[in-house]
């Protein structure tokens, strides 16, 4: 059933969602609330491997402050979260006791201007894979993020504890927030995007404008389930889930609600009345290629473009770094791209080879290799050693001996030759290939 909420556009709203926006934001969202008003009912893994452990809490270094709001766990220590939350605790925790430091080498950077997301990094890897980003790539459907069953899960503030439930089982019901201390814990919840928009306010100086999905809070939710949940303070930066093809994916960030302060769920009926409060969340499947980009072009832009273009879209950003292997080849992507293979599938016979040669001025080690020429953020060193623990730079410059091996005009192959030491001394031969600062 279509709601009277789809039939008109946010944009045309601005005003008092922005209203609404400067009265919440100065304490960002974050904590969920769910339509029972029971605070523990989903406080603990809901299981079916949705990414629970990935969902962190922004705070100090003693792991106290629950003020700041949420992040999510991408994968080689790199965090997603709202643009707004402030990072000024410089930590997280994932447990609620043990914190982790940020990387301050990687200062935060917004992912577009405009767009109220954010990547930062963590000093430390956390020991558990990242989540994925869902993209428009993964379904024929460019609104398959729409009207389907997600789930919540952020750390802050729950219902007053103090306020009594509802006399009246089918009314529409208001649970004010709690306050931060006493009910900030990590929940879980379900609700599903009911519309795909894009909304504007600024905030902290910073003039936002950008995509977002957008949930509707209803008593008995739109499956009838009784964990239909809300955002709350502190949980701005926290994460809608969506699974697609049997993978759990990131869909959606949450940003900011209509109404703060409370949440009301509209009562039996009100799927054709407007009574329940909007939850609003930067839509990932916009912004995914602005956060790898971002991501993998602090290792380098031309190592970032050569990745998305080698792996399917969905691929976590785990596998994506160039220290990864995402196919347990014993090839890392790094010198996948030195050698433009396909990372997923390396061929032996396009890895470096050698070959011992003899000559009228005695013997040689032939190193051959395959260069990427369109990479010129790499930086290829054929090196010599006796005993493998002291390497140094082999005399002379490689010589390019096919350039254009696979006929697209992207690699050539080169040759160096080695001179062999000394009889009964080893000669060793790698190539070193680094990433350019």
């Amino acid at each position: 059933m279509l709601l009277p909420v789809l039939n008109r556009s946010f944009r045309r709203s601005v005003p008092p969602i922005a209203a609404a926006l400067l009265a919440l934001l100065p304490g960002p969202l974050a904590g969920l609330i769910v339509v029972t008003g029971d605070n523990a009912q989903t406080a603990t893994d809901p299981g079916g491997g949705v990414p629970w452990h990935q969902v962190a809490r922004v705070t100090n270094a003693a792991g106290t402050a629950y003020n700041y709001g949420s992040a999510v766990y991408l994968g080689a220590r790199f965090m997603l979260t709202a643009n707004h939350v402030s990072l000024s605790g410089n930590h997280v925790t994932f447990d609620g006791v043990t914190t982790l430091v940020r990387d301050t080498a990687f200062p935060p950077v917004q992912v577009a201007p405009g767009v109220d997301l954010k990547v930062f990094r963590i000093a430390a890897d956390p020991g558990m894979p990242g989540v994925p980003l869902y993209t428009h790539a993964l379904n024929a459907s460019p609104d398959a993020d729409v009207g389907t069953a997600s789930k919540l899960v952020g750390w802050g503030v729950g219902r007053n504890p103090a306020q009594a439930p509802p006399a009246d089982p089918d009314a529409n019901v208001t649970w004010n927030w709690g306050s931060a201390a006493a009910t900030s814990i990590r929940r879980w919840g379900n609700n599903s995007p009911v519309v795909a928009d894009s909304i504007a306010y600024s905030h902290g100086g910073f003039n936002y404008d950008f995509d977002v999905l957008v949930t509707q809070l209803f008593r008995r939710g739109l499956t009838g389930d009784d964990n239909h949940a809300a955002l709350a303070y502190y949980d701005s930066g926290s994460a809608l889930f969506q699974q697609h093809g049997g993978v759990w994916f990131l869909a959606g960030v949450p940003v900011t609600v209509s109404v703060a302060n409370s949440s009301t769920f509209a009562g039996v009926g009100g799927e054709s009345d407007p009574a329940g409060d909007l939850n609003f969340f930067a839509r990932i499947a916009s912004y995914a290629t602005q956060i790898l980009q971002l991501i993998l072009g602090s290792y380098s832009s031309g190592y970032a473009d050569w990745a998305l273009d080698a792996f399917p879209p969905g691929t976590p950003v785990d596998a994506l770094v160039p220290d990864a292997d995402p196919n347990n080849d014993g090839v890392v992507n790094l010198l996948a791209y030195a050698f433009n293979l396909d990372p997923l599938a390396t061929p032996r016979d396009r890895l470096p080879q050698s070959v011992i040669e003899q000559g009228e001025g005695g013997g040689e080690v032939v190193f051959r290799y395959r260069r990427n020429k369109l990479a010129a953020d790499l930086a290829y060193t054929v090196q010599v050693s006796s005993d493998m623990a002291a390497w140094t730079a082999a005399a002379g410059a490689p010589v390019v001996i096919d350039p254009d091996t696979d006929g697209d005009g992207r690699t050539e192959v080169v040759e160096a030759r080695v001179p062999l030491g000394a009889p009964g001394t080893p000669t060793l031969v790698r190539l070193s290939v680094e990433l350019a600062p």
